[in-house]
């Protein structure tokens, strides 16, 4: 916690890139170093790798949805659902693609906005390493408690919250190194872009009523 915190100091009076450090694991560090995973990630990664991870994460995505599917308790047609489900599979990759790209631009330009020094790649880095490494392993944690636990309950709204903040705790730390600003900037950032889709999609089901039966 004294190297995040040290990492947020004085970001704004940086010049010039940080430190990298050298012993970075980022499938394991991202989860409590997001600032010096980063940093480490921005010196390693490329925009087209961090597609790849992107698309890589979309995939896997997909084999939950065919799990969830194969196991959820209850009667209806399994089958008809998985054959609709491969049929849907193309379109899920398009549209997962598309926020991508939307959500790392929009990322780039809110950070801008808050006196931010970043370029459009940077944030396709933290859009897809911060999204994919922890959805693998805390999506892995939810879909187990899904199954094993309850479907609803105080378990499941618990193990949610604590995704919700750690994920949210993550992504934060990573747009603040990036962009190089205070934490409290790069929360504005996520929140802002959060409150942008959210309002994206209650226009857009004014105007096409059959999407508000896609969110609770």
């Amino acid at each position: 916690m004294d190297e995040e915190r040290r990492a947020g100091e004085g970001a704004e009076d940086r010049d010039g890139p940080p430190e990298t450090p050298p012993d970075i694991n980022p499938w394991r560090d991202i989860f409590f170093r997001p600032r010096a995973t980063t940093r480490w990630l921005l010196a390693n990664e490329t925009a087209a790798s961090a597609q790849m991870m992107w698309l890589s994460f979309t995939a896997l995505f997909v084999v939950m949805l065919f799990l969830t599917v194969m196991f959820y308790p209850g009667d209806f047609d399994r089958q008809e659902t998985k054959i609709q489900l491969v049929k849907f599979t193309p379109v899920i990759f398009l549209l997962s693609w598309l926020y991508y790209i939307a959500e790392s631009y929009l990322l780039y330009a809110l950070s801008r906005l808050m006196g931010g020094r970043c370029e459009v790649w940077e944030m396709r880095v933290v859009n897809a390493f911060t999204t994919a490494i922890p959805g693998v392993f805390l999506g892995v944690v939810r879909l187990a408690v899904f199954f094993l636990i309850a479907r609803k309950g105080l378990v499941t709204t618990l193990v949610d919250n604590v995704i919700l903040i750690w994920s949210s705790y993550i992504t934060m730390g990573a747009i603040a190194t990036a962009a190089n600003i205070p934490i409290w900037r790069a929360m504005v950032v996520y929140v802002g872009s959060a409150g942008i889709w959210i309002a994206a999609y209650y226009a857009a089901a004014a105007v096409l009523p059959g999407l508000a039966g896609l969110l609770p």
